[in-house]
């Protein structure tokens, strides 16, 4: 079974997406679509949040749950959460800065 985890991330008021293992072309291209850019250096999908951005998770999550191997896990961060390090944060501040990612 796949795992698949979708967080919220309202500190920065952005979407995770992390997979356990590299998705298909198909579901690159569809992340890709609907605005999601990749972090090689955190190995997660995020995107801003926004009303397309969230109609694009819930479809996604639609057509996740359709496949019996995948399970999708989705959470929900922010100020009660466990304060991340320094250095994370500031990656954070780099991701949802809309800067360049490798």
């Amino acid at each position: 079974m796949t795992n698949v985890r979708i967080t919220e991330n309202h500190e920065k008021n952005g979407i995770e997406i992390w997979f356990e293992a590299k998705p298909g072309e198909k579901v690159r291209t569809f992340l890709k679509t609907n605005g999601f850019k990749w972090s090689r250096r955190l190995g997660f999908w995020y995107a801003k949040n926004s009303h397309k951005v969230e109609k694009a998770v819930e479809d996604f999550e639609l057509r996740l749950a359709k496949a019996d191997a995948i399970h999708v896990e989705r959470v929900s961060v922010g100020e009660a959460a466990r304060p991340a390090t320094s250095a994370i944060q500031a990656t954070f501040d780099e991701l949802f800065a809309g800067g360049p990612v490798e």
